[in-house]
């Protein structure tokens, strides 16, 4: 059988200089088996009742070769021919496939040589092909020799096998965030339509975020909220926005923030770990706000690019995001606003645990020997006089409100000083660090004291569990307050001599 795979021929060769990402590569096998899948299901179930989709996605780093299996309905004997040729639409443009890039564009970005082997289901043969990029091109080969062999009407199927890579080929390290991706993209097929995807023998699952459920944040004792917002809008020419904005449970700063933007229930902008954070429902870099608002958007009446890999901007985009800001923060639903002002409450046992891992992490920061050499050099520079002050007191802490005590000596010209900074938990409390200079407690040893307040206001804006910098911003302080009382100094002697110490290791 003799299948004809002009014209163009020539534009197969640029495939493989294409801005491409290798999980986007591969869901183009993924997108072309779900096509086939919808297309045939209803059939293959009155043979099949308990008939499944199962793609297999083998990378063999040791042959170097890379196989897509899939038990689809296959390719039949009416569009066995465009499937090869480049550049040829289909005549069904609604689906995952609608371009009719899809495999030729992947497989020659991913190799040289790639084979296709398939039967489609109700047809009683089986079609293999072998497509060797170099040898089309360099002779200008405008059909290419299927071999066709019979079998049976019901065997469906379609295996791929890629050889000779090209540089483009994903390294080994790269798999787990290739099936990130690939479970993101296809989230909803794997979800709603009991789809089962594998990349090297493990079946992809995608997980759905929890969603905040509290009150608004300026009533606290007010009914609770789930902060999920659908949406449902059409606009300008012939567009329409489906899906939802809501908060995440747990805040995110970098993975599950954010939005995925879907076309056809696939993801095409805001996969894995790559989501799409308009500055208009996300806010600035690092907010809160930042750090909570994700959703699913699926768009119709948008344009994408042909690897499928962006929406193509327009005036309507940029309307589309102004429309939902409107949406989102609504005086009935202001979820934005409540992304942005809201702080949840960490309890005694989380607060404990962030103050014990905080000391740690301040253990590894100024462990090295060179690193006190360095601070206890600078506190001989800044502190020139032996003057006192008169003592304060700190108000009596509970012990149940003590967390964590870290103690830190230093050897300054043979006498001690000694840092102990307490952290606690008492709302009582209004400062965010108070200081108190015991001075010399014994002969040769001076002691400072500070408490720093885990639940002060000023900490809780920041809601992560990660408080080792202000730790070492406490210590700082407390050194150079002391140094800048024994020097004589003012106020202006202690910012000059925190500044000093921050470029040391307690600002790093």
């Amino acid at each position: 059988m003799k299948v004809q795979i002009s014209p163009s021929v020539g534009i197969i060769k640029i495939f493989k200089h294409l801005k491409y990402e290798a999980w986007y590569a591969l869901a183009e096998y993924i997108d072309n088996s779900i096509s086939s899948y919808f297309e045939t299901k209803d059939r293959i179930l009155k043979v099949e009742p308990n008939y499944r989709l199962k793609i297999d996605i083998e990378i063999n780093f040791i042959d170097g070769s890379i196989t897509i299996r899939d038990n689809a309905g296959g390719i039949n004997k009416d569009k066995y021919e465009y499937a090869f040729r480049a550049a040829e639409i289909p005549d069904d443009t609604s689906g995952l496939n609608e371009f009719g890039m899809g495999m030729k564009t992947a497989s020659s970005w991913l190799a040289n040589k790639w084979t296709v082997t398939t039967s489609a289901f109700g047809e009683n043969y089986q079609r293999s092909i072998e497509f060797n990029v170099e040898e089309v091109v360099s002779n200008d080969i405008q059909e290419l020799e299927a071999i066709q062999t019979e079998c049976d009407s019901n065997i469906h199927f379609t295996t791929i096998k890629l050889e000779e890579l090209t540089g483009n080929v994903p390294h080994q390290t790269q798999v787990s965030r290739i099936r990130k991706h690939l479970s993101s993209i296809h989230r909803k097929f794997i979800l709603n339509h009991n789809v089962e995807i594998n990349v090297n023998g493990e079946t992809l699952e995608f997980e759905q975020q929890k969603i905040l459920k509290t009150p608004r944040w300026d009533d606290e004792d007010g009914e609770e909220v789930e902060w999920r917002i659908p949406i449902d809008s059409t606009f300008g020419k012939n567009k329409r926005v489906t899906g939802f904005v809501a908060l995440l449970d747990v805040m995110s700063t970098s993975v599950h923030n954010g939005f995925s933007l879907f076309r056809r229930g696939r993801v095409i902008q805001g996969s894995g770990d790559e989501l799409y954070r308009p500055k208009q429902l996300s806010g600035t870099n690092g907010s809160h706000q930042h750090k909570r608002v994700f959703g699913e958007l699926e768009l119709e009446g948008f344009n994408v690019d042909f690897t499928k890999g962006k929406f193509q901007n327009d005036e309507d985009f940029d309307e589309l995001l102004d429309l939902l800001q409107d949406h989102c923060d609504s005086d009935e639903m202001p979820l934005l606003s409540q992304g942005a002002k809201f702080r949840k409450p960490q309890p005694k046992k989380s607060l404990k645990e962030t103050a014990s891992k905080g000391a740690k992490e301040y253990k590894k920061t100024v462990k090295n020997s060179k690193t006190k050499q360095n601070i206890e050099k600078l506190i001989k520079e800044v502190s020139k006089s032996q003057e006192e002050r008169t003592p304060i007191a700190f108000e009596k802490i509970l012990e149940e409100n003590k967390l964590e005590i870290i103690t830190e000596e230093f050897d300054i010209q043979g006498e001690k000083w000694i840092v102990e900074l307490t952290l606690v938990d008492d709302p009582g409390i209004s400062d965010w660090l108070d200081i108190l200079e015991e001075g010399d407690v014994q002969v040769g040893v001076r002691k400072i004291k500070a408490r720093l307040s885990l639940v002060h206001p000023f900490m809780s804006s920041f809601g992560d569990d990660d408080i080792q910098p202000f730790i070492r911003l406490a210590i700082a302080l407390a050194l150079s307050e002391s140094a800048a009382y024994m020097s004589g100094g003012s106020a202006r002697s202690v910012r000059k001599n925190l500044n000093k110490f921050l470029l040391t290791s307690l600002g790093r």
